[in-house]
């Protein structure tokens, strides 16, 4: 049965994964390029950026499958485990959460690819793969708490992980849809976000590993 608790606990990480500070930082370079193309279209500019929005959804998509798949296969040998390793990864992460309020340097040393392409739906494609390393390297032991439940909760766990794709999904095509109908107040609104990022993200990951330490401790 699907726990509601940790299919909402699941969206959540999915629209923090997005606010990344390792991968949001993407945003405002992309931003001015793809709207400096979109500009020369003067019709199907929505259609466009849903589209283009796809495209780097399935870049991100493609990245946390591969990292999925690799932990779903590492955690089939240590299964026993997987409660305690949550727990130590709840005290992790309120760590993380602490160094994200200090301003400190969290990410993993992960970089996307730095290839670029005359097609913008490959170049959209590139740049999902890039803000999903991104994403995953700074916030990658969220993630692992999603895929421990999942595998925990066995077929139906799928959910969670779906949950967590929507989550970030929807954010990246919010992005693009305000790139071409309020591409100058998305514009402001990085430029004043960017700052605050590290702490908002700091705060939010802090209430995660309590709520996850709270939670699988009441299981143990």
């Amino acid at each position: 049965m699907i726990e509601l608790s940790l299919l909402s606990y699941s969206f959540v990480q999915g629209i923090l994964a997005f606010f990344a500070p390792c991968a949001v930082a993407l945003l405002p370079g992309y931003l001015a390029s793809f709207v400096t193309r979109a500009a020369g279209e003067k019709k199907n500019v929505l259609q466009t950026a849903m589209l283009l929005g796809c495209s780097t959804i399935l870049g991100i998509i493609l990245i946390y499958a591969v990292a999925g798949t690799l932990l779903f296969t590492i955690a089939q040998l240590v299964k026993q485990w997987i409660p305690w390793i949550v727990v130590g990864m709840g005290v992790l992460i309120i760590i993380l959460g602490i160094m994200m309020l200090l301003g400190k340097n969290v990410s993993l040393p992960l970089h996307g690819p730095q290839l670029q392409s005359k097609n913008q739906y490959v170049e959209a494609f590139i740049f999902g793969i890039a803000y999903g390393l991104g994403a995953l390297g700074c916030l990658f032991p969220l993630f692992l708490v999603v895929v421990a439940a999942s595998l925990k909760a066995g077929f139906i766990g799928v959910s969670y992980i779906i949950a967590y794709g929507v989550g970030m999904s929807l954010f990246m095509l919010l992005f693009y849809i305000l790139a071409v109908t309020a591409k100058e107040y998305l514009q402001k609104s990085l430029s004043k976000i960017m700052p605050h990022v590290m702490k908002i993200g700091g705060l939010a990951v802090i209430i995660a590993g309590i709520y996850i330490i709270w939670y699988q401790s009441a299981l143990l």
